[in-house]
């Protein structure tokens, strides 16, 4: 089972919503869009529906979660090589590390590395805790920036 498998994107058509009521999603433009029934199988993101064909086991998501903390990303690499949830959250948290390290090692340079080093420091931290957030709902969150070459890694 790929990424691709568990949550496969499609345009919503016709009238899709979360609540069973009616209502408007906000930053739809002028109107919004209606919303009316939304079968529990749907996730609606933005203007796109998301089919939900399999929920990950809650130790799956617990060894994805753990995958973000540096060092410990090879746990679910390693672990839960047949779960393409665990891998695709294991390939995010080792690209987080690769950054990190690379920007360590930009700390070497006086003033200018530290400063990029302590706001870099935030945006990864910031970007592990959503990553940890993601992983325990059972999400196959995509970071931003670093999720495109998280993709690239092929085990």
């Amino acid at each position: 089972m790929n990424a691709r498998s568990l949550h496969s994107p499609r345009r919503c058509r016709g009238s899709v919503g979360m609540t069973g009521k009616k209502g408007v999603i906000p930053g739809a433009g002028k109107g919004g869009v209606i919303l009316s029934v939304f079968p529990p199988h749907l996730v609606l993101t933005g203007f796109f529906c998301y089919t939900k064909r399999a929920m990950p086991s809650p130790s799956q998501r617990l060894v994805s979660a753990i995958g973000y903390l540096g060092v410990l990303c090879l746990v679910p690499l390693l672990l839960e090589r047949k779960s393409a949830f665990a891998q695709h959250h294991g390939k995010q948290g080792l690209t987080l590390l690769i950054a990190w390290l690379a920007l360590w090692i930009g700390n070497i340079i006086p003033v200018l590395g530290q400063i990029v080093w302590m706001i870099g420091s935030l945006a990864f931290l910031i970007l592990i805790i959503l990553g940890m957030i993601n992983a325990f709902a059972g999400r196959m969150w995509e970071m931003p920036v670093f999720g495109a070459y998280a993709k690239r890694f092929h085990f």
